[in-house]
């Protein structure tokens, strides 16, 4: 019986050394949505309106899903998640522009609004809608400042590419890819 288990075991193993890491190549857009395929499908099927192009690394409220919309190239970030209920104002849905990013860690409540272009910072707990190319930060979270035209143009190319974010300190003119 033992050994039975560690001849699966090791099948297993090999299977997963010869499927090819989707992180460990070049980011290709491809890959990297497929990589985030069966959360996007499992959320969609429960309702969410979840755009082409989304990074999908955090979690959704699962209670009601329905309530969300996301548009395209936008990112949640690892242990971020989008709430749409609460005890006291009940269900509420929440809105995500294009070109959004949420940071590691973030909450957004119900009934939050995010415009195009926004970004959020890490750990930031969003309590009201923000409008179009703001930065919020904090908990609660506020505008921070909002985007320039070049900051915007950076993250639709960033965020199109699949490529990190930041600028590369000897050449502020090129994009760190």
């Amino acid at each position: 019986m033992i050994r039975a288990l560690a001849r699966n075991a090791l099948r297993g193993l090999r299977a997963l050394a010869a499927e090819p890491d989707p992180l460990a190549a070049e980011p290709d857009e491809r890959a990297m949505l497929t990589w985030f395929a069966p959360k996007i499908a499992r959320y969609r099927a429960l309702g969410a309106r979840i755009a082409d192009h989304v990074r999908l690394i955090g979690e959704l409220d699962s209670v009601n899903p329905h309530l969300i919309e996301i548009g395209d190239y936008s990112v949640i970030g690892k242990g971020s998640i989008l709430l749409t209920h609460g005890p006291i104002k009940g269900a509420r849905p929440v809105t995500i522009g294009r070109f959004v990013y949420i940071g590691f860690g973030a909450i957004v409540l119900p009934g939050v609004t995010l415009g195009d272009h926004c970004m959020v910072g890490a750990g930031a707990v969003v309590t009201r809608s923000a409008p179009a190319a703001s930065i919020l930060v904090g908990n609660p979270a506020r505008v921070l400042r909002t985007l320039t035209a070049d900051e915007r143009t950076h993250i639709e190319d960033t965020l199109r590419h699949g490529r990190v974010f930041g600028r590369d300190a000897n050449r502020p003119d090129v994009a760190r890819a």
